[in-house]
């Protein structure tokens, strides 16, 4: 699946705001300021933590900006790092230019631990094959934030690399973060999740140590 460009949300803002002044007398402020209700209900489903994450990290942009989005990324690095902060960003950016562009793509965003917490808890419930079938085939773009932090069985290993797998061979965009890197994923879950990985995502360390205990430490001097 290939995707036009993708632009800023703030360039979006602007392009819609230069056609509503010459019709209205507002200010690029107070225009930014209605959409908010509209951009409250559009990102719900954002952790409020995460409600103004933006991305911060050139090699993102670099990645997501001014050509075509045909496949994903994959960022790893240490615990603190700013991973989902940017992802978070990303996820924002591309349904509101999916919104804008009234392009029907379903863009989903999951933490992993969690889903596969989830999912654990329907086991002997003909339907939790469903929800990872339904997750797996029907979002166009698909966010995995945390991967490999679960528990690791034989049954989490294989539902994840059917999971990578039918969005490998069918190329859907899909972002994966995590605190290891493909070298150490392979130690952990078997070398054919990570070698489609490598295939199917361009790859983004993200540097620098835990910003959460440095930003605290340094508040503490």
């Amino acid at each position: 699946m290939i995707i036009n460009k993708i632009k800023p949300i703030e360039e979006i803002l602007k392009e819609k705001y230069l056609k509503k002044r010459n019709k209205e007398n507002i200010s690029f402020g107070d225009f930014v300021k209605s959409l908010d209700p509209l951009l409250d209900v559009f990102f719900k489903e954002i952790p409020p933590i995460f409600k103004n994450a933006q991305i911060t990290n050139k090699k993102i942009e670099d990645f997501l900006y001014d050509k075509p989005l045909t496949k994903g990324l994959f960022i790893h690095g240490e615990c603190g790092t700013g991973k989902t902060y940017n992802f978070y960003g990303v996820y924002k950016t591309l349904k509101f230019n999916f919104k804008i562009m009234n392009i029907n793509q379903r863009v989903k965003f999951i933490n992993i631990s969690n889903f596969f917490s989830e999912i654990k808890q329907t086991f002997g419930d003909p339907h939790s094959e469903e929800i990872i079938n339904n997750l797996i085939k029907t979002s166009s773009i698909l966010f995995l934030d945390d991967f490999s932090s679960e528990k690791t069985s034989e049954w989490t290993i294989e539902s994840l690399y059917r999971l990578i797998d039918y969005r490998y061979e069918q190329m859907l965009p899909t972002f994966i973060s995590s605190n290891l890197n493909l070298k150490e994923l392979a130690n952990k879950v078997g070398d054919r999740i990570p070698s489609r990985m490598a295939q199917m995502c361009d790859i983004i360390k993200f540097e620098g140590g835990d910003q959460r205990i440095l930003k605290v430490s340094d508040e503490e001097k």
